[in-house]
Parts: C-alpha cells; structure tokens; sequence
C-alpha cells in the first residue's frame, strides 16, 4: 500500500507539472534544489533539471529525498543513473523516509582537513578526528584501541578542538558511540558554550568553501568532452 501511494501521488504530481524538492547533503551541508517529473513508473522515475549545479550531488550520493506537500511524507530514493549535461535521472527504491527529515536539514559541516580532537573523559584522555561539527554537537572518530571504559553514553566529556582561528575547549554529552569501519564513532552534545562566535564563524566558513567546491564540481563533470 505503502508503494502505491507514492506511486499515485507521483503521479498525480506528473499530472499537474508539479515539481518536487530534492534534498541531497553534501558533506554535511543539506542541499535542495527542484526538479520536473518527467515519467513516473513501477519501478522509478524520470526527473529533469536544469543548470542547477547542486544536482551534482546526484553524482556523488547514493540516494536522495523528495520533498513536496502534495506527498504523504518526504521520500527516500537511490540514484541508478544520472546524465548531468542532459539534465536528467533515474531513481527508484522509493519509500518513506524513515526518522526526522528535520536532522537532514542541520547545517553539519566536515574539516577541509584533519583536525585532532583531544578528549578527556572520567580523568582518561584518548584522541581522536573530527569527523563534522554543528551548533549544537560535533562528530568524533577514533580507533577501538583508544577507547576508555569511561567513554559511553551519557558521559560528559571534555574536548579540545583546535580550530584555524582558535582553539576550542568544549564540554558535552556522549549522544551515541559506534563502529563506523575500522573505527568507532562518537557523537557529543554540546552544553551551552562561550566559544558559539567561533563555532558560527567556523560552520559558515566552511559551508561557503564546500557551496563552492560543489560549483567546481558542476563544472567538472557538465563540462563536454573534448
């Protein structure tokens, strides 16, 4: 049923020429641009879109999510082909989107480069990477080998995050701990903190160099072949 709701609403979206949002995130920063429905199918969809760079994202992502309020509830879909210059693709594997789409809209940026974390929990220190840093929390990666009997969920940890402009020492909650590979994950909720300025300044910063660097890659790979 599930299916055939989206497959009806999609539809009757095609119907009326209704284009959708599309929401991408590209490391980290959430990306939405439209698109037109152009054939609506089983088992996929044709969209179309024109010289909107940040349809790259349908080249470096293994899935999107459609928004529109003519849905039940936005929709995850995979990406099976794109054609860039053409202004065209394929999705398909539609389904609602599980959890809150709101988390995907968070600006959460990652480093331009390594960045090491220190962490200080229960009189321990481990060190780690910084994976990517919101507002309101940061991501932290780091070998199995460090982890400390004190580094669990809902331990208030103490991190030394040097920045380009300034070194930050936050203080925080562990929100989740897990295996991302050969690695573990960390991630910390930031109490109220004094250094917000410098998280601000650092989050756009980096937000606008990753906008850009999407550009270049638009260019990239709508460029002709020679």
């Amino acid at each position: 049923m599930t299916a055939e709701k989206i497959l009806s609403d999609l539809q009757e979206l095609l119907r009326i020429k209704e284009p959708v949002d599309l929401l991408s995130v590209y490391q980290g920063v959430p990306v939405a641009y439209k698109a037109k429905l152009l054939r609506v199918n089983p088992d996929n969809l044709l969209i179309g879109f024109k010289q909107q760079y940040e349809a790259v994202c349908l080249l470096v992502e293994k899935k999107t999510t459609l928004l529109s309020e003519a849905l039940a509830g936005p929709v995850t879909a995979s990406i099976q082909v794109v054609d860039l210059p053409e202004g065209t693709a394929v999705l398909g594997q539609l389904r609602y989107a599980v959890g809150k789409i709101g988390d995907r809209m968070v600006l959460r940026v990652m480093p331009a480069t390594p960045i090491e974390v220190e962490i200080e929990v229960g009189g321990q220190r481990l060190s780690g990477m910084l994976a990517d840093m919101s507002m309101s929390g940061l991501g932290v990666r780091f070998s199995p080998a460090e982890k400390v009997a004190a580094l669990r969920p809902h331990a208030v940890v103490q991190l030394t995050v040097p920045l380009p402009t300034a070194t930050l020492r936050l203080m925080g909650t562990v929100n989740y701990i897990k295996t991302e590979g050969a690695m573990h994950r960390m991630g910390v909720t930031l109490a109220q903190v004094a250094q917000a300025q410098v998280i601000f300044q650092y989050i756009h910063h980096r937000r606008d160099e990753i906008l850009r660097e999407l550009q270049a890659l638009y260019q990239e790979k709508n460029r002709p072949p020679a």
